[in-house]
């Protein structure tokens, strides 16, 4: 078989102290190239101290090459890593960053790029979540890199249809729907995959919910992983404390948290809601803990919440929770908005929560807790229909069967070709390039301005 260069995030999903999507989907892609056969070098966007020398092993799987954000982007020390390793494809997924770098390598060897959700939506969502903060040095960072993306990879992939379709659009917008790209597909969806199950922890000293946080006869509600830019935390929360008041024995139990960097002040601010509200004493907040150990929590919810708002992130991306919890064999009550939403509210395999409305979660909740046969009914038809569609062996298909036999796109080029006068107008590098160069030349005396558009007419007339 093959030699795969995979670019991602770690620690992968069978180390209990992972919790992103990135190193979720690290993972997804990672086993079934090993299970069939590959070999596959890992290099793993961590901390600031990592050079992109030092291996680290991953449990049976080998090892991993750690790159700090800055090594990752110089390229140089990933540059080095494929040239020692020389594979046969190059997979870049997880998170903008590590495609990015990926996509940098793509004269090396064919190229595919993974968006695991979509870069820019997740930036209008922050940008929701933070109205004050100002966002666009970010979002011109990642649009670059969004850019390295769409210019080099040879397939890509996102985690719905409705992002493979939005990824086709951008490809045409920078010249790469033509002739020599038509025939077959180029982007492919790859949803959000099961994750692999460690033993629940042992003894008296694990985190219970039910007996210790909550009551016996509580009804757990329970919520896990981060409170993202993408949750109506508002209708969470509004939504939970009207269904305490109709209900005493409701109790809602939390994993997780804040993104560390990205994204705290939205759960911050949920929980100073909870904690100042006449039913403080019903949150219980356990915040992140080792994977096992939350799952075990997980296990013991009568329902898991989902609640997103509309926005394009929601539309577009995947949710790594929604399955997981009902792998677990937990319920799950959801807004319906992202794809996987509903296909499994068609498959009656979650419990709908109507979209911006606490007034109505509240009444579902109410209704839940007094009809424990709807939830076990739903629980059963969740496990069933996330078990048949959602194991990382049938998600990645699409990406075995390119990686068995690494195609060119049609349109390929190397970066010292001349590509479509489209795709480089769009290559803000080159772009930058081209005017530091006309800066510095003998002419400076002649208008930048001019300069450049009698350029521009030269690409324009090839």
């Amino acid at each position: 078989m093959g030699k795969i260069l995979l670019v991602g995030a770690g620690p992968l999903a069978t180390d209990p102290r992972a919790s992103s999507g990135p190193s979720f989907r690290a993972t997804q892609f990672l086993l079934p190239l090993l299970e069939a056969g590959h070999a596959v070098a890992f290099a793993s966007l961590s901390g600031p101290q990592a050079d992109g020398e030092r291996q680290v092993p991953i449990g049976g799987l080998g090892a991993m090459v750690e790159f700090s954000a800055e090594a990752m982007l110089d390229g140089g020390a990933l540059s080095a890593l494929a040239g020692r390793f020389g594979p046969s494809a190059i997979i870049g997924c997880g998170s903008i960053l590590p495609a990015a770098a990926a996509a940098r390598l793509s004269d090396v060897a064919p190229t595919w790029i993974d968006w695991f959700g979509d870069p820019i939506a997740e930036l209008q969502a922050k940008a929701l979540a933070y109205p004050q903060q100002d966002l666009d040095t970010e979002l011109h960072h990642v649009w670059r890199l969004c850019q390295i993306c769409l210019r080099r990879a040879d397939r890509m992939s996102g985690v719905s249809t409705p992002q493979v379709h939005a990824l086709i659009g951008s490809l045409g917008q920078i010249g790469r729907v033509t002739g020599a790209t038509g025939g077959a597909p180029m982007v492919f969806s790859i949803p959000c995959g099961l994750l692999p199950r460690a033993d629940a922890p042992a003894g008296e000293g694990r985190r219970r919910a039910r007996g210790v946080l909550c009551p016996g006869d509580a009804f757990v509600v329970g919520w896990g992983g981060s409170y993202n830019t993408w949750v109506d935390a508002d209708m969470l929360f509004d939504g939970l404390q009207g269904a305490m008041e109709r209900m005493a024995r409701l109790h809602f139990v939390s994993t997780g948290g804040g993104s560390p960097g990205y994204n705290e002040g939205l759960y911050e601010r949920f929980r100073r809601r909870a904690e100042s509200s006449r039913f403080s004493e019903r949150f219980h907040f356990l915040g992140w803990i080792e994977r096992p150990e939350a799952e075990a929590v997980h296990r013991e919810f009568d329902v898991a919440l989902n609640v997103d708002r509309w926005c394009w992130e929601a539309v577009l991306g995947g949710r790594n929770r929604i399955v997981n919890f009902l792998d677990l064999g937990v319920p799950v009550a959801t807004t319906i908005v992202s794809e996987v939403s509903r296909d499994l509210e068609a498959a009656g395999a979650v419990v709908a929560l109507p979209l911006g409305d606490a007034g109505g979660m509240a009444a579902t909740l109410a209704a839940l807790a007094d009809d424990p046969r709807r939830l076990r009914e739903t629980a059963q038809a969740g496990q069933a229909f996330v078990r048949e569609h959602y194991t990382f062996r049938r998600t990645v298909e699409p990406l075995l069967a390119w990686a068995a036999s690494p195609k060119r796109a049609g349109d390929f080029r190397t970066e010292q070709d001349q590509p479509n006068p489209v795709a480089r107008w769009t290559d803000f590098e080159f772009l930058e390039a081209e005017l530091r160069r006309l800066w510095a030349g003998e002419r400076r005396r002649e208008p930048l301005v001019r300069r450049c558009l009698r350029r521009l007419r030269g690409w324009l007339r090839r």
